[in-house]
Order: structure tokens, then sequence, then C-alpha cells
């Protein structure tokens, strides 16, 4: 009888964790079921190795869950929800009756058993979980791909009927505001590059400085300045002039663009300074002393003439004037050398043109061929 029932309960063990038509079998059947085996534990084997390698996880920890369920109900207990909670069920019992002791005892048995489905529940997913899962990475796909119509279609597909026109005006506002973002940073974009293109032509044409070093623009406007400065009386002003001048022609050089413009620019500089010499000369002179003193305007030594305190300024003109004047004048003997020459050339040119189309057939032209 011990055999029979002991065989009975591990077939019924077996066979409930497998489910389907088998766990309803009689006594009869399953004793024969398990006379197909050399013993009990072959067939419990058997059936072991086959719920481990033909059932999904999930499958193999609703079965055993139900199993441990079946023995917390003979207990008298609900099953613990985690290891904790079994844990504090274990030490809840009192040891100091039959009934604690008898209970303390079943739980020490089923531990490794609740803590294996623990740890198997833990790794199992719901169908729920997966399906979440799978949606999230669909949307990260989306989001990889660019496809905000897909995105915005599983957005949509979220809310409620009367919530989705809503939802499509947000988004209409949303991307005629990126639109217009993107249009003013391409808008900034080719604007920066049209100014580094303009800086450059300026630069190019010598409106702005470059290299640290003042522009024919710049000087010119300082020379300007100077001259008025001078004729007005400013002793301080007429002695930056030479220096002026000199910058003025040298950035003068590097801009021009024929010998002709250069020479334009020389003579014109040249003129100023004689007119501001003039005006200078012109004006008259008041001795001053003391207090009366005025910075850049007087002598800094009482009594002594305004016109002498301003000779070393003068003669540094006088000598920038006669430089001028000597390069003009040089300029003048090159240009004339350089008309005669042309001149010269050009008759010989007319007079061989004229040999050869006189009448009666003038004087024949002969060619000849260079060497290979």
């Amino acid at each position: 009888l011990v055999r029979v029932a002991s065989t009975v309960e591990a077939a019924t063990t077996a066979l409930t964790a497998l489910g389907g038509a088998a766990q309803a079998l009689g006594i009869d059947a399953k004793m024969g079921l398990v006379g197909q085996f050399e013993s009990v534990s072959a067939f419990t084997s058997a059936t072991d190795a086959y719920f481990q390698a033909y059932y999904s996880k999930a499958e193999q920890s609703a079965a055993k869950t139900a199993q441990l369920g079946k023995v917390f109900d003979s207990l008298g207990l609900s099953m613990p929800a985690s290891l904790s909670a079994f844990r504090s069920l274990v030490e809840a019992q009192d040891l100091t009756t039959a009934a604690g002791q008898a209970t303390y005892a079943t739980l020490l048995k089923l531990a490794p058993a609740f803590a294996d489905l623990q740890s198997a529940l833990e790794g199992v997913k719901s169908a729920a979980d997966i399906a979440s899962e799978r949606a999230d990475l669909e949307r990260r796909l989306l989001e990889v791909q660019g496809n905000t119509a897909a995105i915005r279609a599983l957005d949509l597909a979220k809310l409620d009927s009367s919530n989705r026109a809503l939802q499509m005006q947000i988004w209409a506002i949303q991307d005629a505001q990126e639109a217009a973002k993107a249009a003013d940073e391409l808008r900034k974009a080719w604007s920066d590059v049209g100014d580094s293109i303009m800086d450059e032509v300026k630069r190019i044409r010598g409106l702005t400085e470059a290299g640290g070093e003042a522009s024919f623009a710049s000087l010119m406007g300082q020379f300007n300045a100077a001259n008025a400065s001078a004729r007005g009386g400013d002793q301080d002003a007429a002695k930056l002039l030479p220096s002026l001048s000199q910058s003025l022609l040298t950035a003068a050089a590097n801009a021009a663009t024929s010998r002709q413009e250069l020479d334009r620019v020389r003579a014109q500089t040249a003129a100023q300074l004689e007119a501001t010499w003039a005006a200078i000369q012109g004006r008259s002179f008041t001795p001053v002393t003391g207090s009366a003193l005025v910075a850049g305007s007087a002598s800094p030594m009482p009594g002594v003439d305004a016109a002498q305190a301003m000779a070393p300024a003068n003669d540094d003109l006088v000598a920038e004037l006669r430089q001028l004047r000597d390069e003009v004048a040089q300029l003048r003997q090159d240009n004339n050398a350089g008309h005669a020459a042309t001149a010269s050339n050009t008759g010989g040119i007319k007079k061989t043109l004229d040999t050869v189309t006189a009448e009666h057939g003038g004087q024949a032209v002969s060619v000849a061929g260079a060497a290979a």
C-alpha cells in the first residue's frame, strides 16, 4: 500500500506539472505508466527532463507556482510574494508548539524550491511587458530613421479621438516655428558668408585695414585732416604731415592700378603740401608769453615768435616738399622719354605700312618661316 501510494503521488506530481489529459489518469493508469520505467525515480527524471526542455520559462514558472500554492494551502498559509516575505513567514513560526515546529520544518524544505521559483519569475516577462518593450524599440527605430509622420501616428493612436484634432494643430504650429527658425539660421549663415566675401573685396580694393597697417583711404583721411589743422595753425598737425605723406604714398603704391594713377596721387599730395606751406607762411604770428601760451600753437619760450617756434616742423615740411618736387620732375622726364620712344616706334611702323600700301602695288612683304 505504501509503495502504491508513493508511486501514485510521484506520478500525480509529475503529471500535474505537465498538465494536459495525463493529469486526469486514475490510479491503475498511473501505476501502469510508471511501470514502463525501471523505477519511480527514472520516471520522474524523464518527466522532469521533458518538462525542462519542451516547456517555456513562463509555463515552468506557472506550474511550479501552482504546486507550491497547493502546499501552502495545505498548511493554511498564503504563498509569500518575495524572498523577504518567505523569510518573515519562517521566522514568525512558534517553535514552542508542535504545529509551529511542523510548519517550520515544512517551510525549510520548501525554501530551495521557493527561491528557485522567485529567480525564475524575475527572469520571466509577461506578454504585456514584451509588447511594451517591442513598442519602445519600434519607436526608437522610427526616431533614428527620422520618420516623424509614423511617430505622430503612434501618438495619435494613444489619444482619444476627440483630442486628435487639437494635437494636430499643436504640431502644425510647432512645424511652422521650426521652419521659421531653420530659415533664420540659413539666412544668417549666408549673411556671414557674404560678409566674409565683401570683407575680402574691401581688403583687395584698399578700403579697409589689413595686416595692422592703415589703408590708403584711412591715410588719405588722416592726411587731409592734418592739412586742414596745419593750415588753421596746429603745429602738431604740421609736424605729422611729412610722415603721413610718406605713409600715404606707400599705401598708394600698393593700391594703385596703374603708374598714371600713382603719379596723380603723388602730384596731388605735393600740391596739397605746397598749399599748406603757403597758408602757413601767409599767417600772422603774434609773440605770446606766460599764461597766454596754448599747447601746440605757440612757442614754449616767453617772448619768442610763434613762427620761430614752428621752424623745425617747417624745415621738415620744406625738405619733404623739395623731395616730392624732385620726384614729380623725374616722373615727368620719364613720362616724356616714354612718350618719345612710343612716338618713334609708331612713326617707324607707319612708314613701313605706307611703303607696303603705296599706289601701283607698293613694296612686297616677305615672310620667312621659323626653324622648328
